[in-house]
């Protein structure tokens, strides 16, 4: 009898299993990395954002939506940062005496698909800011993309953590 030369069941089941276990070790690992990314990422747009919100600032002496420039009043919570687009208009385009642009591309969402948040002028109970007197708040509700108040998740302008 010719002998027929393969793998068992059982040795494919055990091949298996290993290929799962491998898995199971390094998926966590990964994904933990994955949201450490969309953080940075996240945190890099706001950067980006308050500087040329502060450009805007010196050369207006407000920061958009904070008084009469632009005739957009932003104050409250959770605006858009892309509300009907008048921020947007405010910082990408050129304004009086050549002043502007502020942002040379276009403001992105967050990491998560959502937009980020925007108030002008900034207060200390808007989702625990623990600065006072800022001239505005910018932030991402994070990965539950929800109002959750300064949850664990959130990403502001004020956080200067750096996981």
């Amino acid at each position: 009898m010719k002998k027929k030369s393969g793998f068992t069941l059982i040795e494919l089941l055990v091949v298996i299993g290993i290929i799962v276990l491998l898995a199971g070790i390094v998926m966590p690992n990964f994904m933990k990395q994955i949201d450490k990314a969309k953080k940075t990422r996240a945190r890099a747009d706001i950067h980006s954002l308050e500087n040329a919100l502060a450009m805007y600032q010196v050369d207006y002496g407000v920061y958009p939506g904070d008084g009469d420039v632009g005739g957009t009043n932003l104050s409250g919570a959770n605006h858009n940062i892309r509300e009907d687009g008048e921020l947007e208009d405010m910082l990408q385009t050129s304004g009086t005496n050549g002043r502007g642009p502020y942002l040379s591309k276009d403001i992105p969402k967050d990491p998560y698909g959502t937009e980020y948040k925007y108030t002008a002028p900034g207060s200390s109970g808007t989702h625990h800011n623990p600065l006072t007197n800022r001239g505005y708040d910018l932030w991402s509700f994070g990965k539950d993309k929800a109002d959750d108040s300064g949850d664990d998740d959130d990403i502001t302008c004020w956080d200067t953590e750096t996981d």
